[in-house]
């Protein structure tokens, strides 16, 4: 009679210990999802920012690289489309494309304002574009210029925005300059969002990984220290 009542004791401390056990795991599987979730979510928010802040550090390269290859001056004399010969527009193309290339900007141009319209008054091609010979005329209409961009003309503010044009969808930059004579332009840059978005998913799936790798092999080493007790 004795032996059973033991035996009893013993299997309930085993059902007790088992439970308890078994609570444990499913309270640290909650604690543990929720800390990786929280920490993929913190890295990659931080990676994000850090990732902007390179974009818009090229950005601006590019941009202030545009008023360093055309000069100072270059603005001060166009007054219409016939103020730059097409000679000395392909030579400008070709300068500020290698300006883009060397910043790892997409595209940088200038933009000034003729009449009602905004148009460039320089401007870089791509590698294919150039290749298909594909280039925009000196003072080529620009169609679909923001909000932003028309308001800019005359500001002292460097602006960041991402918006789609007639060219596609871009985080650009804006920068309101002027030249000796009070002309205003604008020197601009972009970057294919499509790329900082290849970026940024790239970036969010090593830390998904990585989170995953944490949350296994946690949870595997608390179920190996939890039979060991």
């Amino acid at each position: 009679m004795q032996e059973t009542n033991i035996e009893n004791k013993q299997a309930e401390v085993k059902i007790d210990r088992d439970a308890y056990n078994k609570k444990s795991f499913y309270i640290f599987i909650i604690f543990n999802l929720i800390t990786v979730i929280s920490l993929v979510y913190y890295s990659y928010n931080v990676s994000k920012i850090l990732v902007l802040k390179d974009t818009d550090d090229k950005l601006l390269a590019g941009a202030y690289g545009v008023t360093f290859a055309l000069g100072k001056d270059f603005h001060d004399k166009i007054e219409n489309a016939s103020s730059v010969s097409a000679e000395e527009h392909y030579e400008n193309v070709i300068s500020l494309s290698e300006v883009a290339g060397k910043c790892g900007a997409d595209y940088v141009y200038t933009l000034m304002k003729a009449s009602d319209e905004v148009v460039f008054t320089s401007l870089s091609v791509t590698k294919e574009e150039f290749e298909k010979k594909n280039i925009d005329k000196f003072f080529t209409v620009y169609k679909k210029p923001s909000d932003l961009v028309l308001s800019s003309f005359g500001s002292n503010t460097v602006y960041f925005e991402e918006f789609e044009d007639e060219y596609g969808y871009f985080r650009s930059v804006i920068v309101p300059m002027k030249t000796k004579n009070n002309k205003e332009y604008i020197a601009g840059a972009d970057i294919a969002m499509a790329g900082i978005d290849r970026r940024l998913d790239s970036i969010l799936m090593s830390f998904i990984i990585a989170g995953a790798v944490i949350f296994l092999t946690t949870s595997a080493a608390f179920v190996f220290l939890s039979k060991r007790i």
